[in-house]
């Protein structure tokens, strides 16, 4: 059964997922640029084609990350709140004294 809780859950999931794929994307976009700047003159043109498409692949695999990340609303905490609240007040009232039972009155 579709739950809010459940659906919001699934939202975060989801949230983390693609965030943490972002982070790795750019990490790898980090790493291909850092590669071509310490690339010696030689060593840049004959690896430099190369270098530039490795970086290029990873600044698109980050653009689409950023991209999907901003399609998927940031999870909220709604569902989370109400059952913070519905578990509150059934503390509250399992706290409170329950009145006598109309049956463990004595008859008058």
């Amino acid at each position: 059964m579709e739950t809010p809780a459940r659906l919001e859950g699934q939202a975060e999931e989801t949230y983390a997922s693609e965030s943490r794929r972002l982070a790795e994307a750019r990490e790898q976009l980090e790493r291909a640029v850092a590669k071509c700047e310490v690339l010696g003159r030689r060593e840049r043109r004959e690896q430099f084609p190369a270098a530039l498409s490795r970086e290029q692949s990873w600044r698109e695999a980050v653009d689409r990350r950023t991209a999907a990340l901003e399609q998927i609303e940031p999870p909220g905490t709604e569902a989370r709140r109400e059952r913070e609240l519905a578990e509150q007040l059934l503390d509250q009232r399992a706290a409170r004294p329950s009145p006598p039972l109309e049956s463990s009155r004595p008859p008058t």
